[in-house]
């Protein structure tokens, strides 16, 4: 039997903005960022690429469940992602409806799981400066 541990609030995902031809090689669709910061993606060139947020982030809420207490005393718990949910930048749930032409990015934990659309991504390989303190990302992954 599984215990309720806790329920956190949502993670974040990443934000809104569009981007011409020039800058995304996958036609002339547009990239929304569905987090609260910009995002800064390298092509595989090392051009950079700017997408702000959009004022909508995708999030998915988590519970947490006690599976097993060791004879140490650690915990081992289950994590149970919700559905996707969107909000804006004051927290407050929205309704939002992707668009099949559009290019959605999102955090890793947001593009888990059975309900998430196929045109949802999340930022690829991480690009750490000197101090190993993330700077960008190289492309977008599924």
């Amino acid at each position: 039997m599984l215990t309720f541990v806790q329920e956190t609030q949502s993670i974040n995902a990443v934000s809104i903005a569009a981007s011409s031809s020039e800058t995304v090689p996958v036609a002339a669709q547009p990239i929304v960022n569905l987090t609260p910061h910009a995002l800064n993606l390298f092509t595989s060139d090392n051009t950079q690429i700017v997408i702000p947020p959009s004022g909508i982030i995708a999030r998915r809420s988590t519970k947490r469940f006690l599976t097993k207490t060791l004879e140490n005393g650690l915990t081992i718990v289950k994590t149970v992602f919700s559905e996707l949910q969107y909000v804006n930048s004051e927290g407050m749930h929205v309704q939002f409806n992707p668009s099949n032409d559009t290019m959605y990015v999102v955090s890793a934990i947001c593009i888990t799981g059975d309900s998430t659309p196929e045109n949802f991504y999340c930022p690829g390989q991480a690009i750490r400066d000197n101090e190993g303190k993330v700077v960008g990302a190289r492309g977008l992954s599924q």
